[in-house]
């Protein structure tokens, strides 16, 4: 299996550059069992195929109406180092784009990559960012849709492991907290 995911396998297959770093982020994203490490990079390569090798995406092509919403924004690096952006929920309505939830994910896919690759360029840091994820304006009836919160949390643990240093939940409606309640046992131990 380990042949399967060389470097070169994996840039001639999905277009991905895999550095030793992201091999180690997904060894630590399984607690060190190889087997499931390498089963989980296997999917992240079978992603990455899927839709298109994120590295060659064209932002005003590939997800022309999810970068209109103008969810995320790269907002600078925190003390400690971490690139860090504001993620904007009250600007996502997956019902009412035309891409679609299949937009909103390669939107996400490629901010989460481009973030990583923010972090991983800073001299001396761990690779790791953070994500300020703003509620204000947020509401049941026109942003909580579960598929889609489903997708952003499996993004984050299994098509980015070990890459999120901290997700902070800001100005919450107290509606919200029944939605966290549903999303809640979809996280993993370690993001929880």
């Amino acid at each position: 299996m380990l042949q399967n995911l060389s470097p070169q396998y994996i840039l001639e297959n999905c277009g991905w550059r895999v550095t030793d770093r992201d091999y180690l982020r997904f060894a630590k994203a399984r607690n060190g069992r190889l087997k499931d490490a390498l089963k989980l990079m296997k999917e992240h390569v079978e992603f990455r195929r899927t839709y298109g090798p994120i590295e060659n995406m064209r932002p005003h092509e590939d997800f022309p109406h999810a970068l209109a919403s103008n969810a995320w924004k790269f907002a600078g690096v925190t003390r400690c180092g971490h690139p860090f952006a504001v993620f904007k929920a009250k600007n996502i309505v997956p019902k009412d784009i035309q891409g679609g939830l299949t937009e909103y994910i390669k939107y996400l896919a490629y901010n989460l990559d481009s973030l990583g690759k923010t972090a991983d360029s800073i001299p001396g840091s761990d690779g790791k960012l953070v994500v300020l994820i703003d509620l204000e304006g947020w509401s049941v009836s026109r942003n909580a849709d579960m598929s889609f919160a489903r997708q952003f949390i499996r993004l984050a643990q299994d098509e980015f492991p070990e890459r999120l240093h901290a997700g902070i939940l800001v100005n919450c409606p107290f509606v919200f907290t029944a939605f966290w309640r549903v999303m809640k046992p979809c996280l993993d131990s370690q993001t929880k």
